[in-house]
């Protein structure tokens, strides 16, 4: 991956590439309490969650770019985590890449995100619970294993494009509990149109399993990568120690 500039001043300007079937990551973003930090988002067509969807609407991440870039942001993020894994470690290496070459600045992406959170928990084993078609939550399953970690449970609930959105969150917690039950040390919960974040820190209570989500993780490194001295130690909760920084807070 090539190196990318350092950001050194605000008030800051963070570009979203968003699916555009997603409703979620805005409404979770703009929900933050982060003084002095604005989020403004372009879309690229997605109609259904399938490796070749994905693969398809990848090609549309320039023309995104493009729009961005004349908000001049200071960094970009592509909100999408099965869009981001889809073609593995090298292809999410020259996805981020690509969006840094063609706006000019620091690019973030929801797997890199994950990668990193994950590396920041110490965890070694994890589990995966995902709204995905089986072919998508192996390709992610496939991903975690190939960047070293030990996925000792993998669940998907079957769905696909805007079917994810209406998503029972009993159905995501019943994977969860699932989930908690195994040697796993993080569970992660795969989607950034997933209603998830907003559950973590009691799902953290009541299953006593540390719990990262797609849109937690992407905006915990839109925030760090923001103000890199602001970062958590590994003997706490990464939901915990944004609640304790007060960079969000749900209404």
């Amino acid at each position: 991956m090539s190196e990318q500039k350092k950001i050194t001043s605000g008030p800051y300007r963070v570009g979203l590439i968003l699916p555009s079937i997603n409703t979620l990551t805005e409404p979770e973003f703009y929900r933050a309490v982060v003084s002095g930090v604005t989020f403004h988002s372009a879309r690229i067509f997605m109609a259904e969650t399938s490796i070749d969807d994905l693969e398809t609407m990848n090609r549309s991440v320039g023309e995104a770019c493009k729009l961005l870039s004349s908000t001049t942001p200071d960094l970009v993020v592509y909100a999408c985590t099965s869009g981001s894994f889809v073609a593995g470690t090298d292809g999410l290496n020259a996805l981020i890449t690509k969006i840094n070459t063609a706006t000019g600045c620091p690019a973030v992406a929801t797997s890199h995100a994950m990668l990193a959170a994950l590396s920041q928990c110490g965890a070694t084993e994890v589990a995966l619970v995902t709204p995905y078609l089986d072919e998508v939550t192996n390709s992610e399953e496939a991903f975690l294993r190939d960047n070293g970690l030990d996925v000792v449970y993998s669940k998907g609930l079957g769905r696909s494009g805007k079917d994810v959105r209406p998503t029972p969150v009993s159905d995501v917690e019943n994977l969860v509990e699932e989930a908690s039950h195994t040697a796993a040390e993080v569970i992660f919960v795969s989607c950034t149109d997933l209603d998830s974040f907003r559950h973590v820190g009691r799902w953290e209570k009541q299953f006593g399993k540390q719990i990262l989500t797609s849109n937690q993780v992407t905006l915990w490194q839109t925030l760090k990568n923001l103000e890199p001295d602001h970062r958590p130690g590994n003997s706490i909760s990464i939901f915990d120690w944004v609640q304790e920084q007060r960079l969000f807070q749900f209404g």
